[in-house]
């Protein structure tokens, strides 16, 4: 026992070996307690406030075959309940009524449901700008169409 005291007492420099091991275990257990957002899901708000966090997100981009009512399979994400989906249309258009629309028309645990159309084809000049008139009204050509879809929930 030579190696930790000696006849006076213990060794001056294993107590201080101990208490520096002492005093860094300590500061690794309080960083916790002086960080308490180190480890805290994203937060999510909706008009009414703070949402309940979201803990999964379903990201996934991908050529269509449909452009009406083209289902996109979730299922392998595991979703419990959803709190919003979303899909952007991608694609490299000629002219501006063929660019496509695309909106969300069901959205389950499993899959989400997509209508994609594009413009109508009536274009006016105005003021040196084409505008289009109306909604749109036929469902795209999904030749060079890629869609990117996202999904939250838990």
């Amino acid at each position: 026992m030579y190696y930790l005291s000696n006849k006076k007492g213990m060794n001056k420099n294993t107590l201080g070996w101990a208490l520096i091991l002492m005093f860094a275990i300590g500061l690794i257990f309080s960083f916790d307690k002086h960080h308490p957002h180190a480890y805290d899901p994203i937060k999510f708000y909706n008009r009414n406030g703070l949402s309940a966090p979201v803990s999964k997100i379903y990201l996934d981009t991908f050529n269509v075959s449909s452009s009406s009512g083209y289902s996109v399979d979730i299922s392998g994400a595991g979703f419990t309940s959803i709190k919003g989906a979303q899909a952007v249309a991608m694609k490299n258009s000629a002219t501006a009524t063929s660019v496509p629309n695309i909106s969300v028309k069901t959205v389950s645990t499993s899959s989400v449901v997509l209508n994609i159309t594009e413009g109508n084809g009536s274009l006016i000049n105005l003021l040196g700008s084409n505008v289009l008139l109306g909604p749109s009204t036929s469902f795209a050509s999904t030749s060079g169409l890629q869609v990117a879809v996202m999904v939250f929930g838990n």
